[in-house]
């Protein structure tokens, strides 16, 4: 699936979409019709080092790399392929999304999944994750939106984080690890 709108287009639209609610620490966006994550993430690459070009990097690892980010995020976990979903990009996605969620720092994936429950939300999904974490940095200076977490989402034994300079990347994490101290989780309705 190819975009009909230049990348740095595409992201203008995708950042004019995003709010952050700093009373309920939810983002919100919109993914048009015909877009795929992937090329939401190249794009948000494109904004990111065109207008914060003091940063020097992309916003999402992988950069234009499209079988990096291909690997990473549109194929199905080797681990648990059952956590991945296929999604239809005919339709504009609208995405609400708790990226760290109070309360499931430093807890196993069991509990943080309780606590997901009590406020009626699920794991998120990591490209949303992706996104909404690229969006928030694009939009907010660079800002980050994991903060000093690395955020667990529906993808089992693997994490999002938000490296010392901002970058937004995947790695494998061993979900039955005791130390979870630097992990919290990210929630969705």
């Amino acid at each position: 699936m190819t975009s009909k709108h230049p990348p740095i287009q595409l992201a203008e639209k995708l950042v004019a979409s995003y709010s952050f609610d700093e009373t309920t620490g939810f983002s919100t966006f919109t993914i048009p019709a015909g877009i795929t994550d992937v090329e939401a993430m190249k794009s948000l690459n494109a904004f990111f080092r065109e207008k914060l070009p003091t940063f020097s990097r992309d916003v999402v690892e992988g950069g234009d790399a499209e079988w990096k980010l291909s690997v990473s995020y549109e194929e199905p976990p080797k681990k648990f392929p059952d956590d991945f979903r296929k999604r239809d990009y005919s339709k504009p996605r609208e995405v609400i999304i708790m990226v760290v969620v109070p309360g499931t720092e430093g807890k196993t994936r069991e509990l943080q999944g309780e606590v997901l429950a009590q406020r009626g939300l699920v794991f998120a999904d990591p490209r949303d994750i992706a996104v909404a974490v690229a969006l928030h940095a694009c939009k907010h200076a660079g800002a980050s939106l994991c903060r000093h977490f690395a955020v667990r989402g529906s993808w089992h034994d693997m994490v999002q984080c938000n490296g010392r300079d901002g970058l937004v990347f995947e790695t494998a994490y061993d979900d039955d690890e005791e130390d979870n101290h630097d992990v919290a989780a990210s929630g969705t309705p």
